[in-house]
This record gives structure tokens, sequence and C-alpha cells, in this order.
């Protein structure tokens, strides 16, 4: 556009000083895009210059994907470069946010990332494209909803037990399904007095200590566990009774791991120390002692079955002889991750899914190879995806596979202790590839060579839909035979731009695009026409360069 202004203000300066005689009336004639006038002058040649261009079209979308709690991704195409903005609001036609893909007019397939949403939240959008020339073209207003996320509360899956561990203490134990905080609320009038635990940390097994009580006093306490997704789960209210003779305080049960765990504890008087503990409540099948005597104690458990809840209770005899014993606690080794049920499914020529199920809550992790394919120079290669997200039942769904090829494939998944599971590996087969490629967003223009003003050449770009090569076939004149080709594509690729060299100005030609994917499938594109520039336009080209040169400051003029 630049470019055919300047050379109206060329042509219009040499009508001011006489230098152009006009000698037929202007002209017009449309073309898809713009009109076009023509005012022929001195039996030279024919300036032609753009009149009033249409505003773009989107041809495709906009639609919303890849949906997350905090972000999602919106693609729309338009039938030109254009450039991408997106505005965003929660509520009708009020848009406090907006995000771009391109601030200049480049492209014509886009796609915007928006990473500021809440989850769980109605968002209404809609996109505007804008061309080289300011036209512009705004779709209409969509909605669409974040992700939810994780909305299910823990569950209490034992407990919770209150264990009188002095006059002045008492421990709190629970477990829950899901990593999950750890809180207590208790008083002696309400339930709702006092609150104390571990906020920040989340764990499956959950004890509490609760310190400063009265002696011989009945406190009212519920426990409460939230999730990292904020879901909480609340027991019911139970009661518990201090106790005033001496006895086991601040009972504390740590570093548990696949087959140990560290039990500690203080005795009001000094003690001698022992502990049993076993698979069932209130039958213990291991017991540990130690004879000197102290306040504080330390045992750690080893040689435990993972994945195993263990019962334990904690006695001793202080220098009266008289025994001291606690309530029973409990507690459960970390289970070692195993997958199981690994299956693969709906397998495609693109593409197929896994699914499995873990012992305990761990990531994805998939590698895959090919191990034969149809191109060989493909043998071997390595390919992984995967997903953060703890679980236990998984299903990832793999893209842009090779079709009518083998491939191998292992999963390994890693819990949050960081022990690893493995997966034996397994093979399948992609269909073949019965399907031929499409041809996209074809384009072509046309371009000069000023050095020796004889030929001309036609830029063509197009996208595919998978891996191709491609030709193209053209001919002389506007239908006709395709009597000659350009096979200069020699790679499997999605994206093109092929040149066809060597036209005559002024003559007019036709081409087709023939692409092959890897399993032969073949497509032919529309047959197109194309109309190399004549010699007159050149020789405006030549007197607009000469202006240039002169007067540097016209190429500014319309930018």
């Amino acid at each position: 556009m630049r470019f055919v202004t300047n050379k109206l203000l060329a042509f219009a300066l040499a009508l001011a000083v006489g230098a152009v005689p006009v000698s037929a009336a202007p002209t017009e004639f449309s073309s898809p895009g713009y009109t076009i006038g023509g005012v022929i002058f001195g039996g030279t040649g024919t300036l032609r210059y753009p009149v009033a261009f249409t505003p773009p079209a989107i041809t495709a979308g906009p639609t919303v994907s890849a949906i997350t709690i905090t972000s999602a991704v919106v693609t729309w195409t338009t039938d030109r470069a254009t450039t991408g903005i997106v505005f965003v609001g929660s509520a009708p036609g009020d848009y406090e946010f907006q995000a771009a893909d391109a601030f200049t007019p480049t492209i014509s397939s886009h796609s915007v990332e928006l990473n500021f949403l809440t989850k769980n939240t109605a968002y209404y959008y809609k996109v505007r494209s804008v061309d080289t020339f300011g036209n512009a073209v705004e779709s209409a207003e969509a909605t669409f909803n974040s992700d939810a996320g994780d909305i299910t509360a823990p569950t209490i899956t034992n407990g919770p037990v209150a264990s009188q561990v002095s006059g002045t203490q008492v421990t709190i134990t629970w477990i829950t399904d899901e990593l999950s905080n750890s809180i207590v609320d208790y008083g002696i009038q309400s339930v709702a007095d006092n609150s104390t635990g571990r906020f920040d940390e989340r764990s499956l097994f959950h004890q509490v200590t609760l310190a400063g009580l009265l002696g011989n006093q009945t406190y009212k306490f519920r426990v409460k566990s939230t999730d990292s997704s904020g879901n909480t789960v609340t027991s019911n209210a139970g009661e518990v009774t201090t106790i005033s003779s001496p006895g086991i305080t601040e009972v504390r049960i740590t570093d548990v791991t696949l087959n140990s765990a560290v039990v500690q504890w203080q005795t009001t008087v000094p003690s001698t120390t022992t502990i049993a503990y076993g698979t069932s409540a209130g039958n213990y099948s291991s017991t540990i002692d130690d004879l000197s005597v102290s306040e504080s104690h330390l045992v750690r458990l080893t040689g435990l079955e993972n994945g195993t809840t263990y019962y334990v209770r904690l006695s001793g005899l202080d220098g009266s002889g008289t025994r001291l014993t606690s309530d029973e606690y409990l507690f459960k080794t970390v289970i070692l991750p195993r997958i199981d049920d690994f299956t693969i499914f709906d397998i495609q020529s693109r593409s197929a899914k896994l699914k499995w199920v873990a012992s305990t809550e761990v990531d994805a992790f998939v590698r895959y190879e090919i191990l034969k394919a149809e191109d060989p120079k493909l043998n071997g290669k390595k390919l992984a995806t995967g997903d953060d997200k703890l679980a236990i039942e998984h299903e990832i769904q793999l893209e842009d596979l090779e079709a009518n090829t083998e491939y191998g494939v292992s999963l390994l998944g890693k819990d949050i202790f960081g022990n690893q599971a493995i997966s034996p590996s397994k093979t399948f087969t992609t269909l073949p590839d019965r399907e031929p490629p499409t041809i996209e967003n074809l384009r072509s223009d046309t371009t000069v060579d000023l050095g020796s003003r004889q030929t001309v050449q036609v830029l063509i770009s197009f996208g595919v839909s998978e891996a191709a090569k491609a030709v193209i076939e053209y001919g002389e004149g506007a239908t006709g035979p395709f009597s000659k080709k350009i096979e200069t594509d020699t790679d499997y690729t999605t994206n093109k731009f092929m040149v066809i060299p060597g036209l005559r100005p002024g003559e007019s030609y036709h081409f087709k695009v023939v692409v092959t994917d890897r399993s032969g499938n073949v497509a032919e594109s529309a047959e197109y026409n194309v109309l190399a520039p004549a010699k007159q336009v050149s020789l405006l080209d030549l007197i607009f360069g000469q202006l240039r040169m002169n007067f540097g400051w016209l190429t500014t003029i319309g930018q």
C-alpha cells in the first residue's frame, strides 16, 4: 500500500508540472480485495491504484481451548495478515483485560493465551483484527467458563482420636484420603473458642497437640482438614477430659517413610521406655524396651511394611514402680508407588490413548520412541510428555504420531516423597494413514526482477495439515495443460514457501499445488490463475524509483 501511494504522489507531481499528458478518461474495475482505479497517460503505461479496501474477515473461530483454572487459549483465523487482540471481562460488554499475539498485522492465524483467569468464573470475550490498511473486524461477544478445579473435600478415613497425654496436654490424631492441613478447634464452653494446628503443612496422617490445658477438665473439640484447592472437611464435635495424675505427654510420630517411623514423647516424671506396636488395634505383635530412666523418650521403628497402618501404645515405669500408660496412637507408612492396569487404546493413525492406575498419588511422565516407521530416518526418535498433577488414575493422549508406525512406550510416576514407579515397556502400532492431507491458506504474489526487467516470479506460500512434500504444476494461459513443474521441495514439513521463476511479463499463467504425505496420500489444490505484471508497470516503477532517490521524504507519506 505504501508503494502504490508513493506512485500516486509521484504521478500527481508529474501532472502538476505538466510532464504527463492525460490521453484518456479514468477507468475502474474490481477485485476480491479492493477496487482499482486506472488512469491512462501519455500512451506510456497505466497507473493502477487502490481506491477502497474491504475490511478483513474472520474465517474461523474464535474458539476457546486448553481451559484451566487460571488460563485459556483463544484462536481464530483471518483472510489476510492482521493484528490479533482479545478483549475479556466478567460482565457483558465490560472488558477489563486484553491480550494480543500481534500488535502489527503480520499473521492470519491467531492464538492468544489468557493467563489471568480466576477458577470457576464466567468470562465474556470478543476478538479484534486490523489489517495493514487500518481496516478492522470484530467478532460477536461470546462466553466461556474457567475450570472449577478440584471441588471435592477430603474424607476422614480414621479418627479423630483424642489421647489424654497429661493434665495440660491432649493429642488429637486422624487420617484423610488426600493431602490436607491439620487444624483442631477446641474449648471448654464452645468448640470454636480456640484453634491450633499445622495450617500450611499438608499430610495424610494428622497429629495436633493441644497444650496449656487445665487438669481434670472436659474440652470440646473438632478437627478440620483443607486440601490445596481450598476444600475443607470438618468432623463432628467430640469431648476429652484431661488427667491430673503423672502421665505421658507430647507424643509425636514423625519421619514416616516406606518402612520406618520415629516416635517421641515426654513423661511428667522420669521413667523407663516401652513401646508396643502392631497392625491391628489393641493387638501389639512387637515391643521395644529401654530400662534407662528419662523424661524424654525417642524410638525409631524399622522393618515396617509400606502402605500399612500401625497402632502404637507407650508405657514406662517411674521410680516408685508405677506404670505410666498412654492411649493408643496410629500412623500409616508411605505406600510404595506401583503402576497397574496400563492400557493402550483408541489407537488411530495420528494418536493413541494411555490409561493406568497407581497404588498411590503420583505424577505422570510418558516416554515413547519410534521403533519402526515408514520413513527409516524416524527410527529411534525419542519423545516424552506428562502431567505434574498427583493422582491415582491417569489418562494421557499421545498426539501428532506417525501413521503406520510401531512405538514403544513406558510410564514413570513419582509420589510426594520422591519415590518412583516405572512400568514395563509396551508397544503399539498406529493405523495406516488413508486420508490425504489438506492444503490450507494458499497465497500467491508476483514480483518483477528490477535488475533485468525481463522476467517475473510468483511467490506461493501455503500450509499442510500434516508433514508432506509439495510440487507446483503450472502452464501458460488461463487454462490448459500443466506443462511445467517446480520440484524443489524435498522435506516433509507443514509450512511451505515456493517460487515459480522466469515468467514473461504481461502473460497469464495457471497453477496448482500437489502434496504427498509420508504414507503416499496425495492432495491437489484448486487451480489458480496469476497475471505477471506488464512491462509498463515496470517502467513506472523505474520512474518512481528515480523520484524516491531524489526526494527521500516521499517514502514516509502514507505510512
